[in-house]
């Protein structure tokens, strides 16, 4: 048997299909690198950048909960209305780890992560793969992809969602139309994604009259089959929205520009459509919860460079350039039309068209300026330069300058939260919790930090106190509801540490010796153990503290009134509606101390203080016995303790 050499176009050939497979092994190693970046930029100390979790994080973590307890919707009411798709996903994530901050922040991070590689691809398939690794090194790198990557938000579903509808358009445009419509199952603003495949069309329409000998291109021809089936696969949501007027509460928030457009004034619609395009080049979101308001998208270069990209695209008249830009000038309208622009969220959709655009200018910039075989590694160097301004900005003003902000961390994220349940993981005691207004979500906020129910109990304002299981407990005072001075004395409290805006006390018990036994319960839910009344000077309010202890959990709308009565009146002179516990959290044997400041007048001789419960909604008055809802304290059986 003989052997034959290969003729000198087989080995030609053979080098050339090594040549490429290496370049292909070369291209893979690259896009690994970029999502390896984009996971570290989007996971490293995820838990202290944002630094504690947002409300709206909370709010979409209940609405995963309620879903694991069975209450299902095609739109959630919590936080002015919800698409489902997210929380849905949510969902499984809190199944699969827990009810805990790791489960509303992962699945953030997964998304943006699949959203880089989905601008890769996009960019590999629509351009080269030059364009490609630049894309998929921006988005990775730019803080507007990393902070909606961070967050337990459902925004960037949507971004994900249309890169999907994207790289489906040519070949399956009746998967690329539903996951349109999935799109719009995400996040609100997507509902005028479904203008983006018909702007499509319409383009080639309008083309064609001009040139009737033109043909239209799939992608072209396939707008109408995606943008249809889209509408088709969205209808029942916004069929059901319809149906249901009430649950758009914050569509009326939102329609500031568009409804004086229809009244004649053309102006907030203009200034909101110019503040949206300079978040690209001058100014960032006016809110400081997701960035630096006085800091744009891109520096001066990055922003050139992203002009240089529409430009060349529009000069290149290629479809795919058509199908960009249009999802650009799309996906930016959500800002436009609703006030507080620019609306960084709100235009999440154009986020991918956004980089592969600045791409694009980087790789026709680096092919103006230099050719490839003449000088090594020049390209890759000057794109670099890009890259890193996106570094340093991400580095310096994201994860340095707004994560240490005051107003990030005090007002639009619970840092003081976050801090709190540290100390309450290190801690033994039962916790209080001072807040300025109480709500559930605070306690949720704590639980979910923790990751376990620590039970804790609240108390707003500085007006009440509670003693968990009438025994010693951590209590921790936020700054802004520090204790009135009028409760502190009948506390036993030290100080054990001040914290980030709190203090941390050991409290370890009432000083009621002195108060008016009483021993009243009220509907088998709250006993009135004792009142005492402090006399205080002519221009400061009359001051009653109230002893109770808690006999099982009360209605989270009870209140407390005192009324004060002059001898045989029937109306009072004065009075005072509260409760500053936060019922829903107390239990069984709590003791509360409960501070009443009720307004100053004229004391007449003889009067008395009438004490009771209610509930605010149905304004039922809860029983002492079969005929009365009050407690009567004379006056001779009042204690009158002047301040110290």
């Amino acid at each position: 048997m003989s052997w034959s050499n290969p003729s000198s176009s087989a080995v030609t050939s053979g080098k050339r299909d090594g040549l490429a497979f290496l370049r292909r092994q070369e291209s893979i190693l690259q896009y690994a690198a970029i999502i390896l970046l984009a996971t570290f930029m989007r996971a490293w100390r995820l838990f202290d950048i944002p630094p504690g979790l947002a409300q709206d994080e909370v709010l979409n973590a209940d609405i995963a909960e309620n879903i694991l307890n069975g209450q299902h919707a095609l739109f959630f009411r919590e936080g002015f209305g919800h698409e489902p798709l997210f929380h849905y996903i949510g969902a499984i994530f809190q199944r699969l780890l827990g009810d805990n901050a790791l489960a509303i922040r992962l699945p953030s991070v997964l998304i943006g992560v699949v959203t880089v590689a989905l601008v890769i691809a996009l960019a590999q398939r629509w351009f080269d793969e030059q364009v490609a690794l630049w894309a998929g090194l921006a988005v990775a790198v730019s803080w507007w992809g990393v902070i909606f990557g961070r967050i337990g938000i459902r925004a960037q579903l949507e971004a994900l969602l249309l890169c999907c509808t994207a790289l489906l358009w040519q070949r399956r445009p009746f998967f690329a139309g539903i996951f349109l419509a999935l799109a719009c199952y995400t996040y609100s603003p997507a509902i005028v994604m479904l203008a983006w495949p018909f702007g499509v069309a319409l383009h080639n329409w309008v083309l064609r009259r001009f040139d009737s000998s033109r043909k239209p291109s799939a992608m072209q021809r396939n707008g109408l089959i995606v943008g249809s089936v889209a509408i088709v696969f969205a209808a029942p949501l916004y069929i059901y929205l319809a149906l249901n007027p009430d649950l758009l509460e914050r569509g009326g928030q939102l329609s500031g520009g568009v409804t004086a457009l229809f009244e004649g004034n053309w102006r907030p619609l203009f200034d909101q459509s110019w503040q949206t395009l300079t978040y690209f080049f001058r100014n960032g979101d006016p809110r400081w919860t997701y960035n630096v308001p006085t800091v744009p998208l891109f520096d001066p270069v990055n922003f050139l460079l992203f002009l240089a990209g529409i430009s060349v695209t529009i000069w290149q008249r290629s479809v795919r350039g058509v199908v960009l830009l249009t999802w650009l000038g799309v996906g930016i309208l959500p800002s436009m039309l609703t006030p507080d622009a620019p609306s960084s969220i709100r235009m999440i959709g154009a986020l991918p068209p956004t980089f592969v655009l600045l791409a694009v200018g980087y790789d026709w910039t680096i092919r103006a300026l230099t050719s490839r075989s003449s000088i090594m590694w020049v390209d890759q160097i000057f794109g670099l330069f890009g890259i890193l301004a996106l570094v340093a900005s991400t580095a310096f003003n994201g994860f340095n300058v707004w994560a240490n902000a005051p107003e990030v961390q005090t007002q639009k994220y619970q840092t003081v939260f976050a801090a709190i349940a540290d100390e309450i993981g290190e801690s033994d005691a039962l916790a209080v919790i001072s807040e300025d207004y109480f709500e559930p979500i605070d306690a949720d906020s704590i639980r979910r930090e923790l990751g376990y129910d620590a039970e804790t109990r609240w108390v707003q304002g500085g007006m009440a106190v509670v003693l968990p299981n009438g025994h010693s407990a951590d209590f921790y005072v936020r700054d802004s509801a520090d204790l009135n001075p009028l409760i502190s004395p009948y506390l036993s409290l030290s100080e054990k540490s001040h914290g980030f805006h709190f203090t941390t006390y050991a409290l370890n018990g009432f000083t009621t010796d002195n108060f008016t036994p009483l021993s009243t319960t009220f509907g088998d839910v709250l006993r009135l153990e004792g009142v005492k009344v402090v006399q205080t000077a002519a221009d400061q309010p009359i001051v009653l503290l109230t002893h109770w202890t808690i006999l099982q959990t009360p209605p989270d709308d009870v209140r407390i009134f005192t009324h004060l009565l002059a001898e045989d009146a029937s109306e009072p002179l004065t009075q005072f509606d509260g409760f500053d516990g936060a019922a829903e959290t107390l239990k069984p044997n709590d003791q509360l101390l409960q501070l009443h400041l009720l307004k100053r007048v004229d004391l007449p001789t003889d009067f008395t203080i009438l004490i009771g419960l209610y509930q605010l909604n149905s304004l039922q008055r809860l029983p002492i016995n079969a005929n009365d809802t009050t407690v009567a304290v004379p006056q001779e059986q009042l204690q009158f303790v002047m301040p110290k």
